[in-house]
């Protein structure tokens, strides 16, 4: 059986029994860069692994399903990257012998391919090129569609209350105007967009959307001070 363990261990354990009811955490956990660095999926599915490694004398075997029915999650584990910054140790290196076969498994595709562009004649940078274009991944698009609000929505309410400094009225003069201007007729097949909200704060900081010009932000109450008052009144100065 392979396992995994956790590096330093005996700094989280809080008692010298093999199935502790808790572990210690420590508040330096804040200071710590490597762990800021980490990815947040990274830092929860650490800190479940501590739990378990506790559960476990600290031998975890080397199984992700496994790992991920105990801990609880779903998505696919962060092994490699807790191993690379050092919070565990891959003591059996099925990491390793994992990524090596993988690397020999694409070196022994290229292989293959070369020899074949030879046979055909073929330049062999260019089937590299392929090759590398063939592995990257697909991402999915995202469809373009109509602007699918009648209202302004709170997202962008937000955005126009803190970045803009629009008031309410403002905000929903700037809002009417960039509906009216995409949803008109003559705009055709180019009312359509990927990203709206994109596209608000893109024409707002820009300058092309924004409140019409007979709306002014409403000014506050100023506070009148009773002493500066009475001097205007006694010496005709505040």
């Amino acid at each position: 059986m392979d396992y995994l363990k956790v590096k330093d261990w005996e700094q989280f354990q809080h008692y010298k029994d093999r199935n502790p009811p808790w572990i210690k955490l420590s508040r330096d956990l804040l200071r710590d860069y490597n762990f800021q660095c980490l990815q947040d999926a990274s830092k929860l599915q650490l800190m479940l692994i501590w739990l378990l490694a506790s559960q476990m004398d600290n031998k975890i075997p080397a199984d992700e399903e496994f790992i991920k029915n105990q801990i609880g999650v779903k998505g696919k584990l962060c092994l490699k990257e807790l191993i690379d910054k050092g919070y565990l140790i891959d003591a059996s290196g099925m990491l390793a012998d994992c990524k090596q076969s993988a690397m020999l498994e694409t070196e022994t595709e290229t292989e293959t391919y070369s020899k074949e562009a030879e046979k055909k004649n073929i330049d062999v940078a260019d089937l590299y090129t392929a090759l590398a274009e063939k592995k990257k991944p697909v991402r999915a698009s995202v469809p373009e569609i109509e602007l699918p609000y009648i209202t302004l929505p709170d997202e962008w309410k937000d955005f126009c209350k803190l970045e803009m400094r629009w008031d309410k009225e403002q905000a929903y003069s700037a809002f009417t105007n960039f509906r009216d201007y995409w949803t008109s007729p003559a705009r055709g097949a180019k009312n359509k967009k990927k990203d709206w909200f994109m596209t608000f704060k893109t024409t707002s900081r820009s300058g092309i959307t924004k409140p019409n010009a007979n709306i002014v932000p409403k000014k506050k109450h100023e506070r009148v001070d009773g002493m500066a008052l009475i001097m205007e009144n006694l010496y005709g100065t505040r």
